[in-house]
């Protein structure tokens, strides 16, 4: 399995959300892994990983702005959201479940994963994106 990250001139909404994946991870209890060593860069991100060549991307991007009252409202986070789905099925990654706003609940974000994961097979790369 591959990860992704950052380098220093990749986009801002690129770095904050594959950043923020880290956070994500801790919340639902997975772990986040740094890039391993040997990553190679390409169009300022990187990839790592143990296997040699990428079967498939598949991709959980969550995006909330509509919080429950009294946490307050944001703006940006689903078009942020909307921005990353764009970028990966313009990448061709076929394997793409987008969860905003209230359909962004605790139980849907773990069941949406943990199918990711039973969907996946050596050399893939998951992409779990998180604005909110």
């Amino acid at each position: 399995m591959k990860i992704l990250a950052t380098s220093p001139d990749a986009s801002r909404t690129v770095r904050r959300t594959l950043a923020a994946v880290g956070a994500v991870a801790g919340i639902c209890g997975l772990v986040a892994l740094p890039p391993a060593a040997g990553a190679q860069e390409s169009k300022g991100l990187v990839t790592a990983g143990t296997q040699a060549g990428t079967q498939t991307v598949r991709g959980l991007v969550i995006g909330i702005d509509d919080y429950a009252p009294g946490i307050g409202k944001l703006q940006g986070a689903v078009n942020d959201a909307r921005d990353i789905q764009q970028a990966l099925a313009g990448m061709g990654v076929d394997d793409l479940t987008v969860l905003l706003d209230g359909a962004a609940t605790r139980d849907r974000i773990l069941a949406e994963w943990r199918g990711l994961l039973e969907r996946a097979e050596p050399g893939d790369t998951l992409v779990l994106t998180y604005a909110g």
